[in-house]
Parts: structure tokens; C-alpha cells; sequence
């Protein structure tokens, strides 16, 4: 920042000018532009406020720290401007001082005019200690995004876990119990399912309960499984050294029976249960 050397010279003296004073003012007006640093309108002191009245202080209104009057509350408050003259041996200098000061009100078309509500308090040092958030703030925060107990999927190596996960292998982690989804699909909690078995040898009660399992890796398909089919037998007429028994029929519309093997077919193998997967971890929030 500039300055000049008001003092130290052999008169004492030092010449006063319209050069002179605009220096000083042009570094006044340097000093002040700090105040664009914080953003936005805002309270530098005062203006506290008191049932429908506020007080006045000091506030930075576009970047210009300006005066603030009080007053009774309104929706807007305005810059005004007053210009002010200066006379002397006997020269007039119209308009030489200008005062600013922001009040309660609005200008004509919105111009200097801001919404009362807008305007916040500075973030002092007494202020930020005053609303610091502490470890157990952070803690409460923490949880109510991601409360105890919450599982989630995790896409990075096991080693990597965030602390206050763990893996979803059954072990006991800070005192909680995960469950174990290793190799496990998941499937929602179902309430109207409670007790409804799969099928009639089956007492698990499905979905109706967080925790239940069920399911099985591969099948094997028993008859009653099996979809209704038929199969075709050759043609047993022919030649040949073998035999087998008939009953004839006795009657006129009887008819002759026999008990016919086709060939064996299938392999007895269980097959495969799973949709097309993709692994990724179960963690859990452990603190």
C-alpha cells in the first residue's frame, strides 16, 4: 500500500492539497476493498436485532463498508446518499462530500436495495468459537447420516475398509455382531411373508424376518419338480432271443398290456441357482 511521509521535515510543516487528500482517501478506499474478501452482504458490528427493531452498526453492503442506521424492521433496506456543499473564501464546491448510509426502505426501481433477510451476521472469531462444532457434534452428525448398524456396498479392496466399517463375515467388530454375507445374495424384508414357507418341507419363515437365510447354491430338480412329459419307447415287434410277459385281455373290447423301460437319459446333476453376479463387500457401521 502507498504512504506518505507527513512528518520528520525541518519546518514541521507539510503542504496540504486536493493531490494530498486524494492520496489519503485512495488508500482508505484500498483498505476498505478487504471487505469484498468475505462475499456477500453481511453485519460487521450491531444491528442486533430486538423484537421488531434493530440497531444500528455497521455493515458491508456490495463490497462497501457503509454506516447502518436502525430502526423499525422492514423487508429492504436501501442505500442513501446525501450530497453535501463546501464553501470557502467565498467559492462554493456544490456536491463536495458525499455521506452514505444504508436504512430501512427501497430506492426507486430497486436500485442500492437489498433484502433485510439476506444479510448475515460476519463469522467473527467470537462467533465461530461460539458455534464451533466439537467431537461429539461431529459424532452426532455423523450418525445420523449413517447411523449404527447401516450395511452398505463397497467397491474397493478389503484392506482399504473405511474406519468404523467392517467386513460382513460373521466376526464381532467394537462390540457389534456382523452378519455374515459371505457369498450371499440379499433380498428385501417382506412382513406379509412371515411364516409363509417356500414349499411344504420348509420352516423357514422367508423374508418375514431380518436375519432369516435361505436359498441354495445348485438344485437338483425331484419329481414333483419336474414339469409334466412324456417320452417315446421303439417299437418293441421284432425278432429276437428275449421275451417278455403280457396279460391278454378276456373280453372283447379288452386290450393287451405291458409293462415297457424306456432308456435312461439325465445326469442326476444338481444345477446351477444363481443369476449372473457381481461381487462387492457388505460393510457395516460399526461405530
Amino acid at each position: 500500500m502507498n504512504r506518505a511521509q507527513y512528518t520528520g521535515w525541518p519546518s514541521s510543516n507539510f503542504p496540504v492539497s486536493t493531490f494530498g487528500l486524494d492520496f489519503i482517501q485512495t488508500q482508505i478506499m484500498t483498505a476498505a476493498a478487504f471487505a469484498n474478501s468475505a462475499g456477500g452482504n453481511y453485519i460487521l458490528s450491531g444491528c442486533s436485532v430486538t423484537g421488531t427493531t434493530a440497531a444500528s452498526g455497521l455493515m458491508v453492503l456490495n463490497g462497501e463498508v457503509i454506516t447502518f442506521t436502525g430502526g423499525t424492521i422492514q423487508t429492504t433496506i436501501r442505500v442513501k446518499e446525501t450530497a453535501s456543499d463546501i464553501t470557502a473564501k467565498d467559492v462554493t464546491y456544490t456536491g463536495a462530500y458525499k455521506t452514505r448510509i444504508a436504512e430501512f426502505g427501497s430506492n426507486v426501481g430497486g436500485a442500492d436495495t437489498y433484502n433485510w433477510a439476506d444479510i448475515v451476521v460476519f463469522p467473527t472469531a467470537a462467533y465461530l468459537a461460539a458455534n464451533k462444532a466439537d467431537k461429539t457434534d461431529v459424532e452426532a452428525l455423523r450418525n445420523l447420516i449413517m447411523p449404527k448398524g447401516f450395511i452398505g456396498m463397497w467397491s474397493g479392496a478389503i484392506s482399504d475398509i473405511p474406519t468404523g466399517f467392517a467386513l460382513c463375515d460373521g466376526s464381532t467388530v467394537s462390540g457389534v455382531v456382523t452378519p455374515n454375507l459371505s457369498g450371499r445374495f440379499i433380498v428385501g424384508y417382506d412382513a406379509a411373508s412371515a411364516n409363509i414357507p417356500a414349499n411344504a418341507t420348509d420352516t423357514t419363515e422367508n423374508y418375514g424376518k431380518v436375519g432369516n437365510t435361505g436359498g441354495k447354491g445348485s438344485v437338483t430338480l425331484t419329481i414333483n419338480e419336474m414339469p409334466s412329459h412324456d417320452h417315446t419307447a421303439d417299437n418293441v415287434c421284432g425278432q429276437g432271443d428275449g421275451s417278455y410277459s403280457a396279460d391278454r385281455g378276456s373280453s372283447r373290447w379288452s386290450e393287451d398290456r405291458a409293462t415297457i423301460k424306456t432308456n435312461k437319459t439325465g445326469g442326476d446333476q444338481a444345477h446351477e441357482n444363481r443369476p449372473p453376479y457381481y461381487v462387492l463387500a457388505f460393510i457395516m457401521k460399526v461405530v
